[in-house]
């Protein structure tokens, strides 16, 4: 099982000699970071300055709750 990926969304590349902007991280850490909890974090990008990273911890569902 694959326990930590990225995943980034590009935006069109406008200059030659620079890498396309990217607009969206997405990276989500099944297993957990530094904290040892699962967590997701992601940040957006525009006009080429990055927002502040939104973190989600991933906290198991109760038996009570529904579930995907």
């Amino acid at each position: 099982m694959v326990s930590q990926f990225m995943m980034e969304l590009q935006g069109l590349k406008t200059v030659d000699s620079e890498d396309p902007p990217r607009i969206l991280h997405f990276n989500p850490r099944l297993r957990g970071d530094w904290s040892g909890k699962p967590v997701i974090e992601q940040n957006t990008c525009y006009r080429m300055q990055w927002g502040t990273p939104l973190r989600c911890e991933g906290w198991r569902s109760r038996a009570d709750e529904e579930d995907c």
